[in-house]
């Protein structure tokens, strides 16, 4: 490849008012540090339903590229382009709860829903393909000790915030997907102790009575709440995170285990025996050769604080990933263990990446703003 190649970027906005954007995706002339386009996009419908003042539903999330087709993501709905930055399908479903990451692929499009801890596959047209609920796997239910989850209700419509007060969800964060050539890999980003997870039943039963009750949930705009903006998510000490790979034929492995996290580690790629990943507790990129029992080498990402999220793949041993304060995509080299460069994304207040993807040569230069 001569040069190096254009990116999209999406990013989130922490705290952002309902009566502003709550993210923005952006192409980057990553050679020449510049920002081609800056737009938003249609915001979640059930926004304003929307508890939390730090994230929820607020962003722009998960975006990925198959030949001519773009596919870009908020948390309940997948916006499809052309190559001429034209939009083409908007595709939703009630299950599509807190889309996460996404993978476009000539069938059609992986998607991460990670309020229902559910994997969905969809054509092109929108029709379901595939779906899978970690909480039938009796190798993981034995692996992380989270019994007796229920199912997912197909009647239910997921993306209403409303569904979730009685309902047991976000048990092992399902936020990233990815090919491999075995299957898919996953990245369960934060991973429910059994402990906390007791507390979550608890808060099941008693989110049953309020809504019998018809007691309303009240927002929290506190002060306190508000001076947390740059922290980079709710934290649950005791959690974990795993890379799990799901082969064609529903069997699962679970191929690394992390241990004591708070907040949720993001994205995976497989290059080789390695598995490179963001360790978003540390602010790391991370390798691990799987052939060396886990051997990890690790890269700093620079960020106060930080909160690394978003990988895209250049070659073998170079990658993009994304950073929040300051909001930026940095180019790393793996081999050598250094951050090559920087690409500032001149963001809001307490935005953060939140997705990075390599557009092909063959699309467009892009209009101003996307439709």
């Amino acid at each position: 490849m001569i040069g190096k190649p254009r990116l999209i970027v999406t990013s989130i906005i922490r705290y952002a008012g309902q009566e502003h954007a709550s993210g923005f995706v952006r192409l980057l002339d990553i050679e020449n540090k510049r920002v081609l386009m800056k737009s938003s996009v249609p915001e979640c419908v059930f926004r304003s339903k929307d508890l939390n003042p730090r994230g929820g539903l607020r962003g722009v999330r998960g975006v990925s590229v198959h030949e001519d087709r773009l596919v870009i993501a908020n948390t309940e709905r997948l916006l499809i382009y052309d190559s001429k930055w034209m939009l083409t399908e908007e595709i939703t479903h009630p299950l599509m709860s807190g889309i996460h990451d996404i993978l476009a692929e000539e069938d059609g499009i992986w998607v991460t829903c990670t309020m229902n801890d559910l994997l969905l596959k969809v054509d092109w047209t929108g029709k379901i393909i595939a779906d899978w609920e970690w909480r039938y796997d009796n190798n993981l239910i034995a692996e992380f000790g989270l019994r007796n989850l229920p199912g997912i209700n197909r009647d239910l419509d997921y993306r209403n915030p409303e569904t979730h007060r009685d309902g047991l969800f976000n048990t092992v964060h399902l936020n990233s997907v990815n090919r491999d050539p075995e299957g898919i890999l996953l990245s369960f980003g934060r991973i429910l102790s059994r402990i906390e997870y007791r507390k979550a039943k608890t808060g099941r039963i008693l989110g049953k009575i309020a809504k019998s009750l018809g007691i309303k949930r009240r927002r929290n705009v506190g002060t306190k709440q508000r001076i947390k903006a740059s922290i980079p998510d709710c934290k649950i000490e005791g959690s974990s995170s795993a890379i799990v790979l799901l082969r064609e034929d529903n069997r699962t492995e679970i191929l690394k285990r992390i241990k004591d996290i708070s907040i949720p580690n993001h994205n995976v790629i497989k290059v080789e025996n390695s598995l490179i990943y963001n360790d978003s507790n540390n602010s790391n990129v991370v390798v691990t050769e799987l052939n060396r029992r886990g051997y990890d080498r690790k890269v700093k990402i620079p960020g106060k604080p930080g909160f690394v999220r978003g990988l895209a793949q250049l070659d073998k041993h170079t990658f993009f990933v994304g950073n929040q304060k300051p909001a930026a995509v940095y180019e790393v080299d793996l081999n050598t263990s250094q951050v090559l460069s920087t690409c500032p994304l001149d963001g809001e207040p307490n935005e953060s990446v939140y997705g990075i993807c390599i557009i092909p040569a063959e699309f467009n230069d892009p209009p101003t703003s996307l439709s």
